[in-house]
């Protein structure tokens, strides 16, 4: 099966098969196992493909070991990215996508999606850029409420970094800085996100957060845009969400990088008070 975009038919009229799409040359941004993503350019437009080879069975066993679904090749993100898209979330784009009728643990199969520019990394911009407070609050709504768009649609993204949130700099004055949110090929997706999967991806958020120098007021503004609730309503509720997500995230945060954050909170409520978690749709 493959399947190929209309408008962008032409430029790949030489790939007929699915080893014609693995067999397209480009500059390799990563490698992983079986999965490579390579930058290409066909007719003066920049795309990605990613590329999945065989995965054997051991990692299919191990999903369903776990009772999960196995996340193999490359269709988990192209119909992430698909469900994403009927949500409102901003996702790159889809062009071509194809997998082989081999067995779960043999076969090929492949994404091409356009190339997202101008952008530059959230995890970039604060590493090489002095953003102001103004910035850093939009950004922090915006972020907030992706996340909570996400969590509702039923997805959870599973590596939420800020690496994976890519920014248009011509927009970042604007009220709302254009974002999309990239590499989901180990999203799942279903009903509702389950209470440890939330837990995870924003774990994962404020783990890679935690060096850009947040205050106490911009956490605060992050879980008002998120739950969709009053403060005093979230310092109020006690279920345990938030102290969750603080205890992963700062265990996470010793194990890369072997000591604790220096996060410098001025509210002790927030760090004593468990948060609450707004139940996805």
């Amino acid at each position: 099966m493959i399947d190929v975009r209309d408008d962008v038919a032409e430029l790949f009229a030489g790939e007929q098969t699915i080893d014609d799409f693995l067999a397209i040359e480009g500059v390799e941004a990563r490698r992983f196992g079986n999965r490579s993503t390579r930058r290409f350019e066909r007719g003066g437009r920049g795309f990605y493909i990613k590329a999945h080879g065989p995965t054997g069975w051991w990692p299919i066993i191990e999903d369903l070991l776990k009772l999960r679904r196995p996340q193999v090749g490359a269709r988990p993100e192209w119909e992430a990215i698909r469900a994403a898209n009927t949500h409102g979330i901003p996702v790159p784009e889809i062009v071509a996508c194809g997998e082989d009728r081999g067995s779960w643990a043999s076969r090929s199969s492949f994404l091409v999606t356009d190339e997202v520019i101008p952008a530059i990394s959230l995890e970039e911009l604060f590493e090489t850029t002095s953003v102001d407070a103004g910035l850093r609050r939009r950004l922090i709504r915006t972020v907030a409420r992706l996340a909570r768009r996400l969590h509702e649609s039923g997805l959870n993204h599973r590596d939420f970094y800020l690496c994976h949130f890519l920014l248009d700099p011509s927009s970042a004055d604007s009220t709302t800085p254009r974002l999309t949110l990239i590499d989901l090929h180990r999203a799942q997706l279903r009903r509702q996100v389950p209470r440890r999967w939330q837990v995870k991806d924003i774990a994962g958020l404020y783990f890679s957060a935690m060096d850009i120098g947040l205050s106490g007021r911009d956490l605060l503004l992050f879980l008002g845009c998120y739950t969709g609730k009053p403060l005093r309503e979230i310092l109020a509720d006690h279920d345990g969400f938030w102290h969750d997500v603080r205890q992963r995230a700062f265990r996470l945060y010793r194990k890369i990088h072997g000591q604790a954050p220096c996060i410098d909170v001025p509210n002790p409520e927030i760090r004593k008070t468990p948060l609450p978690t707004r139940r996805a749709a």
